[in-house]
């Protein structure tokens, strides 16, 4: 009994020894509330330095290191902890950090100030005490991802986005994983991606595509599903989203730049704006599209644009065509005088356009088309096969007043064609039957450009009626 006895404390013994080796040469994992404070010269997530002072000599008279990181621990013999699962880590205003390494935690806050590089490893955000439901980390300050290689980066959990994010080049994959940005998202080169899990990206801030170097246009691919009710900008080269949804604000196209997907976009609120390219059917229920950017901020974009659609165009019954003129011209297509959809069929392609919903027109620098000016609104570029047409046209009766416009559907393009107000609504030259009865089918509709409005004051009334009545006969 003594002998096994014996044994037995050696083994625990053994046991003990190999324990405390294993935590002098690997930190703890802790929980609790962390704030960054740097201490050692690597600014790495899990850096730890050393000195000799303060810990004396071991047995062999050997010093005993006091060893640091720069969360603020120290700690004799035992290199120190680091944020484990549930900690709460904080990097205050002025931190500069950067993350190496593979990390589970329940929070992370980037202040106001403070700058949290992203080199590589995986950020998993989970709270392990409410069932793993999903962390946050709320950027306030400068989040970045930097990588020199296209190493290994996750995100699982919650990502706030209030401040800047900017993504350099490579990728990060989603795990479970929602990216909720009322910031800044600035892609620069690079990826993210749909991995595993449900993944979901909201924009109600600005993400904004752009190259470092304008002269050499850079890419960046969106796997995730995204939706918009902020403002998606693509300023330089190209943004790829495969599912993107936008129930408000706007996604903005710059010239010699392309939004492209490989499904359908949804456009159901909001505006879809520019005069660069859209690789991918459009399906507008109830947004506006209006080519051109008009920003008051921005006096130097051009407000009227050609935007082009490499893919098939659905106009429902509340979506809305917007185009604005300045005049009759379109040979110059950097410099436009009205603004057009080119909808383009390559590679043998049929586009599909299905035309509803409401057409507004307004002008622009005081200009006032000239009866039978023609301004084609919409083009093919190939071939395509149409259906419906525009509910009606709505003339902006501030810049354009007392002027109609009749719409023409000919085989390669949609025709605006000016005119005024005349009793000879159906203008086949002779005032009759046919003119008396538009107006009173008519009756009571308001809004302008109008035919029937004769008199030019924004409703089918009396007047009108009056005005065909004493020209009744006319030119017949």
């Amino acid at each position: 009994m003594r002998i096994g006895r014996w044994h037995q404390l050696r083994k625990g013994l053994r046991l003990t020894m190999a324990l405390a080796g294993a935590l002098l040469c690997a930190p703890l994992l802790a929980q609790g509330t962390w704030t960054w404070q740097q201490q050692c010269s690597s600014n790495e997530w899990s850096a730890i330095c050393y000195t000799y002072a303060g810990c004396g000599y071991d047995q062999n008279h050997n010093p005993v290191h006091r060893y640091f990181n720069n969360w603020g621990h120290s700690q004799c013999s035992v290199s120190p902890g680091l944020p484990g699962p549930g900690s709460i880590v904080i990097f205050p205003e002025g931190a500069n950090a950067r993350l190496a390494s593979n990390v589970d935690i329940k929070s992370v806050l980037v202040s106001s100030g403070a700058v949290f590089d992203w080199y590589s490893g995986g950020l998993t955000l989970r709270d392990p005490a409410n069932n793993n439901s999903p962390g946050t980390l709320t950027n306030q300050g400068l989040l970045r991802v930097v990588a020199n290689s296209d190493d290994f980066r996750s995100l699982s959990g919650l990502l706030v986005n209030s401040g800047t994010l900017v993504h350099y080049k490579h990728r990060v994959w989603f795990d479970g994983a929602t990216l909720q940005n009322t910031g800044t998202l600035e892609l620069q080169a690079g990826e993210l991606n749909h991995n595993t899990g449900t993944n979901l990206i909201q924009n109600t801030g600005a993400i904004r595509k752009v190259s470092p170097d304008p002269n050499n246009p850079t890419s960046f691919t969106i796997s995730v599903p995204t939706t918009n009710s902020g403002r998606i900008e693509v300023l330089s080269g190209t943004l790829s989203i495969t599912n993107l949804t936008q129930t408000d604000g706007e996604t903005r196209i710059h010239r010699g730049t392309t939004l492209t997907s490989s499904n359908p976009v949804q456009l159901q609120g909001g505006k879809l704006t520019g005069a660069g390219t859209l690789n991918a059917a459009l399906n507008n229920t109830a947004g506006t599209i209006a080519p051109g950017i008009n920003d008051p901020d921005h006096p130097d974009l051009n407000p009227l644009g050609i935007l082009t659609i490499l893919g098939n165009l659905t106009l429902g019954a509340d979506a809305v065509l917007e185009v604005e003129l300045v005049g009759a011209d379109n040979s110059d297509p950097a410099n436009p005088q009205y603004d057009q959809l080119l909808i383009v069929g390559q590679g043998g392609y049929t586009r599909t356009l299905q035309l509803g919903g409401i057409l507004r027109v307004k002008g622009r620098d005081g200009y006032v088309p000239n009866p039978g000016d023609a301004f084609d609104i919409i083009v093919r570029a190939g071939s395509w096969n149409r259906s419906g047409s525009l509910a009606r046209v709505e003339v902006d009766p501030d810049t354009l007043p007392c002027v109609v416009f009749e719409v023409q559907y000919l085989p390669d393009r949609v025709r605006l064609v000016a005119s005024i107000p005349s009793v000879d609504t159906n203008r086949d030259g002779c005032v009759d039957d046919a003119d008396l009865l538009a107006v009173l089918f008519a009756f009571g509709q308001t809004g302008n450009g109008l035919p029937e409005d004769v008199v030019c004051d924004g409703v089918v009334d009396d007047a009108d009626l009056l005005a065909v009545l004493f020209a009744f006969g006319q030119g017949c």
